[in-house]
């Protein structure tokens, strides 16, 4: 179900011509209706997606270079309506990605897919999966997969009802800012290291699971913040952070985006142990289908 914001209207007109009841046979009415709730149903899946067969085009994989805000890897060319266009990437070695989507105005709107090869458990998709221009050029939302892992991207035109083929180009851009996740931290074995005072940023996806660990350096009282950022569509959300020391889980908390980072949880701790941060998205998330979830961790000493 797309949202009713990326929806095309095809006809505004309202149905003001009455048919006289006494005239039409129970016959004819029920399969009128019938037809309608047919209708209906075909007009509302056809909004989000042309009905008929899509056109494929699959283009070779091609790997990328890896230093933080490289460009370059792209695909181009024209598309006709209800076409979908593939290119399989192969993410970077760190930090994240975003495409850059350039079309002409006035086009209805195209829906951006892009989908991990090979495996559908985690961190394939961001949200459903899908982000969505209104028309016009466009950046998406941050994508944050495995090192190397491969990606195939998927470009549809949609909401446009001429038959004349749009001019397009896709540009992957990877950028890795400092202390930023490795999408390797799916369990407490591979979380990532959080050092004190140093600002951690990740990006949840959906079905994602990011952990962190800080090992203190020296014995005393420390504080844990957690910060959600606001959604790329505008809406608020927050991330579940569950706060361990070791192996006991001391606090949850869902900090909302817009609020500011907040204090998870101040804990004692000895030279050498450790406290861990388990993010989550939150249960719903997977209907902001525009947009990942970027969150921030922190630790500070008290004393």
């Amino acid at each position: 179900m797309c949202a009713p914001k990326r929806c095309v209207r095809i006809d505004e007109r309202p149905f003001d011509q009455e048919v006289p009841m006494n005239r039409t046979k129970p016959v004819t009415r029920l399969c009128g209706f019938a037809v309608a709730l047919v209708f209906t149903v075909l007009l509302m899946f056809g909004m989000c997606g042309f009905v008929g067969t899509a056109q494929a085009v699959e283009f070779a994989a091609t790997p990328i270079a890896t230093q933080a805000d490289s460009g370059g890897a792209s695909f181009s060319g024209t598309l006709k309506p209800g076409a979908t266009v593939t290119k399989t990437f192969t993410m970077p070695k760190k930090g994240y990605v975003v495409f850059k989507v350039a079309l002409p105005q006035g086009i209805g709107f195209t829906r951006l897919r892009v989908e991990s090869v090979g495996t559908t458990y985690l961190d394939t998709q961001v949200a459903n999966g899908g982000t969505y221009g209104a028309s016009g050029s466009y950046t998406t939302s941050k994508y944050s997969f495995k090192p190397g892992a491969k990606v195939k991207v998927k470009l549809s035109l949609q909401g446009n009802l001429q038959a004349t083929p749009v001019p397009y180009t896709v540009e992957m851009v990877a950028k890795a800012p400092a202390k930023y996740e490795t999408e390797r931290n799916n369990s407490r074995a591979k979380a990532n290291a959080l050092k004190l005072g140093a600002l951690h940023s990740g990006n949840l996806m959906k079905s994602d699971v990011d952990w962190v660990v800080f090992k203190a350096p020296a014995a005393g009282t420390y504080r844990v913040y957690g910060k959600t950022l606001p959604l790329r569509s505008g809406l608020s959300s927050s991330a579940t952070m569950v706060l361990y020391k070791a192996k006991k889980a001391l606090v949850t908390k869902n900090p909302v985006s817009g609020n500011g980072a907040e204090a998870l949880g101040t804990v004692k701790l000895k030279k050498g142990q450790k406290l861990f941060v388990k993010a989550t998205p939150p249960v719903l998330f997977p209907l902001f289908n525009d947009s990942s979830l970027n969150y921030t961790v922190r630790v500070k000493k008290l004393k």
